[in-house]
Formats: structure tokens, sequence, C-alpha cells
């Protein structure tokens, strides 16, 4: 059978205005430029990037807290890219959000059945009986029990909160859930509990994941594919295997060994260097990385946006023989 597509994004881009200096300069920031997917049912796409690369940006598109200022954005092959506010609510229900921290995410005077139910009044035309049913479904889904509703966020521990946090990204019944940083606050024994939830919930479900995480070994895990992303672009891009086992890119390679630099903003770096966003720190830059911006090469089953990667490649394969 084939899969469908659950995200598909092209060129999709989000520039901010700002303003700076003495005399309020407006100038524009471009927090994401040009990316583009597709994200299949029942797969994963893991997002790796230092703070600033982009990822909280493409996750606040994925789930309608931001509009794209251009490109596309299809969700369950549905043109959602330029909704008003208000069909926002609508258009992006199919994919919601898992944030890091379960209990800032949790309002503490709500039942953790109030929280589930008040997307399902806000969004559907359920009864009250239907919310109730459907609510306790989703609690038995992620692990939790029918009395558990009547508890608040407070008296459950930081791994019941967090499945409390999927009960309600799930309770929509979304193609696609983003997850940020979703085990980065739990103990190493209570990860492993969440990230077998996870993998039970794709498999019966078909669901789709966005995986944002620095944890390399949970990408290994969890991820098919693996976005890369460097001030905003997207430099590497492919099978989560290749990505860890051969990165192409030089900025790919750095973080994976951990030898990449504290980043420089987004801003200085695109008024200095109109091209190449990592020039500044890549030890095999060139003259024209500085001006020329890199198109997207294929290596193998990567595609790479860098001027010299056959050039790097070539150079590390000579290193290693």
């Amino acid at each position: 059978m084939t899969k469908i597509h659950a995200i598909a994004a092209s060129a999709l881009s989000k520039t901010y205005d700002i303003t700076s200096g003495f005399f309020n300069k407006k100038e524009s920031l471009i927090a994401l430029e040009e990316i583009s997917f597709t994200l299949l049912e029942g797969d994963t796409l893991g997002i790796l990037g230092e703070s600033g690369a982009g990822k909280s940006t493409l996750a606040k598109l994925l789930v309608g807290a931001e509009t794209p200022s251009s490109g596309l954005l299809l969700i369950d092959s549905k043109d959602v890219t330029n909704l008003t506010t208000r069909e926002r609510l609508s258009g992006h229900r199919k994919v919601r959000i898992v944030y890091q921290d379960p209990y800032a995410s949790l309002n503490p005077r709500l039942t953790i059945s109030s929280l589930l139910d008040e997307p399902l009044r806000n969004v559907t035309k359920l009864s009250k009986q239907e919310r109730r049913k459907l609510i306790i479904k989703v609690l038995n889904l992620v692990g939790l029990k029918s009395e558990h509703g009547r508890r608040l966020p407070h008296m459950f521990s930081a791994g019941e909160r967090q499945r409390i946090a999927i009960a309600r990204a799930l309770i929509l019944d979304p193609v696609c859930i983003v997850l940020d940083e979703p085990l980065s606050s739990l103990d190493i024994s209570v990860q492993s509990q969440i990230v077998n939830l996870m993998l039970e919930l794709q498999k019966n479900l078909d669901l789709s994941y966005v995986l944002i995480t620095y944890n390399l070994p949970v990408i290994k895990h969890m991820c098919d594919q693996l976005m890369v992303l460097c001030d905003g672009r997207m430099v590497e891009y492919g099978p989560t295997a290749s990505v860890l086992e051969s990165p192409k890119h030089p900025y790919t390679q750095d973080i994976l060994n951990k030898k990449s630099k504290t980043s420089s903003s987004s801003t200085n770096v695109k008024k200095q260097y109109p091209g190449c966003n990592y020039c500044d720190r890549c030890n095999y830059v060139s003259e024209h990385c500085y001006s020329d911006k890199p198109q997207q090469h294929l290596m193998g089953s990567q595609l790479v946006s860098c001027h010299k990667v056959e050039q790097i490649n070539n150079t590390i394969k000579i290193r290693n023989k």
C-alpha cells in the first residue's frame, strides 16, 4: 500500500521585519529560507541544528502559530499556506505539538479531563458524552487510567505529565505530532519509556512525527529522514542512517563531532555573507563561499548545500585510506 504525504513543504520561508539602531532602522530577518521536504504517513523526520538554526520557526509554521512569508505547505494533502487566523485553528488541527517541559505546557488549575476537553470544545461538534468517551480512550492509549482525568498536573510525575501532553496532542486525531525536545527534562529510565510509547502509537495509529532534538541515539532509533538546519537554511537532508554515518556538509560533520563553535546571529551572518551561512566557521571556505549562495547537490542519497562538497568528501576519503 502506497503511503500518503502527511506533510509536504516547498520553498517554505519565514521573514520577520525588525527595527534596530538609534534611528529604528527597519530590517528583514530571514528566520527560515526555502525549506522543502516531504513527510510520509507513519514516518519520522528529525530536525538537527544549533540554537538559532530555525527549528522552532519551522515548528511554528507546521502547527499554525505563524504563517509562512512564501512557499507552499500542505498538511494531509490540504493547502494551509495562506489561511486567516480563524482558518488556521481548523486547518492546522492535523498537526499538534508536544513541548520540552510538560509541566510548563499544562495549565496547573485545570484537571486533566478539562485540559483534554478544551480543544474538543473549541474545534469539534462532539457532544459532552462523546467527548468524555474520547478522553478516556486517549488516556488509555498513553498508559493512563480514566480516574487520572480528575487530577491536577502537579499530582503526576514528569514522565506521566509528558504522557498527558502526548494525550492532548492525540485528542484531535492528528496526522503528525511535532516533538520539540520531548525527552530533555526526563530521567534516562523514563526517556526510554516515552520513546517506546511514541513508537507504539506511531505503529498503531500511522502517526508521523517531526522530532526536534539533540539526542543522537534517539534520532538514530526513531527517525527515517534527517534534516540539518544552519541559520535558517537546510544544509543537508537524507536518510537518517546515511546522514549520521556519512555526513557530507562541513556543518553536519562538525555538529556530529561536537566541534561547531557557538553560532553567530543569523542577522550578522546574512548582512556580511550573502553566500553560505556557514562560511565564517568553515575550514574549507573559499572566496566565492562568501558571495554565492550554494545550490543543492545530490551526494548518494543525501541533498547537500555546499559549493565544495565533492572536494571536501574526496579529501576525507583520501585521509581515511
